[in-house]
């Protein structure tokens, strides 16, 4: 059973990224949520499908390249919390955790996801998009944003949200599609998290501090991303805080950049991880 965590209200917006459809997994969740309570629903999934040139294939599995059959915590991302959680579709990029739906103060509805790739190859600029639905009538269109990595090597597992522009009723459901693009990008540069240190405010909002690093060998620009995903103290993703390295300047190969994400409810993110990434040269 796919659990969802509490529902943690937000005043920020997130801002909005492209997303390139490769690898594709239709994911159907069906979340009732609440303005103060916590929901939990099952997720089902199809069989994924590659889009190419010449039409639709069903992606092979061979011998010498098993799909995996544990999920990963990426080592580009830092922080204090160490979720576990189970396997989705081997095979198949898998959305295998569906979190409560947060009311973002009048500007929208987000509700946190985690993604795994189950097939034999890394995939890069994972989305996470479809409708919520009440009584048979679409009543939002959302898509996700601030996913980390953004490259995901077999076995791993990213973090993000998906947002919704409206608010949405009581006992919505959600019908999510997983997609991505075939193989390692060099366009889309995941930085690697050398710090990440929990800072309490004064006006109870929270902060998560640190730095990254560019371990390419090629210049990161931006914006350069330094999101915090925080977890319950059931270990269960239950929000995500967009944020930017401090400046948003270039980082050369091998140099850092510090970040100060802002904007935590005090209590609400007893552990996190944060997860970071820019852009190096056009294809």
């Amino acid at each position: 059973m796919i659990r969802g965590g509490p529902v943690n209200p937000s005043d920020e917006l997130p801002k909005t990224l492209g997303r390139t459809l490769g690898v594709t997994a239709v994911v159907i969740a069906a979340l009732a949520f609440t303005a103060c309570s916590t929901s939990s629903s099952p997720i089902v999934t199809s069989p994924t499908s590659v889009q190419g040139n010449s039409g639709t294939a069903s992606p092979t599995t061979t011998a010498s390249t098993p799909s995996p059959s544990s999920v990963t915590i990426p080592s580009t991302l830092g922080g204090n919390a160490h979720p576990v959680l189970s396997p989705g579709q081997p095979g198949q990029l898998d959305v295998i955790y569906v979190g409560s739906a947060s009311s973002l103060g009048g500007v929208g509805t987000s509700v946190p996801v985690a993604v795994w790739n189950g097939t034999s190859h890394a995939v890069n600029h994972i989305d996470v998009s479809g409708p919520a639905m009440s009584g048979g009538s679409v009543v939002g269109s959302g898509d996700s944003q601030d996913i980390e990595p953004m490259n995901l090597a077999p076995g791993e597992v990213a973090f993000g949200m998906v947002y919704f522009s409206t608010s949405l009723p009581a006992g919505a459901t959600f019908g999510f599609t997983a997609s991505a693009s075939q193989g390692t990008s060099t366009y889309f540069v995941d930085a690697q998290v050398t710090q990440a240190n929990y800072s309490s405010g004064s006006y109870g909002d929270d902060s998560v501090v640190g730095s990254v690093s560019n371990p390419s060998s090629q210049t990161m620009n931006g914006p350069i991303e330094a999101d915090v995903y925080c977890f319950n103290s059931a270990g269960q993703l239950s929000d995500v805080e967009p944020g930017f390295t401090s400046g948003n300047a270039p980082i050369a190969p091998g140099a850092s950049a510090s970040f100060s994400t802002d904007g935590i409810k005090s209590g609400s993110c007893p552990t996190f991880l944060v997860g970071s990434s820019g852009y190096g040269q056009e294809p």
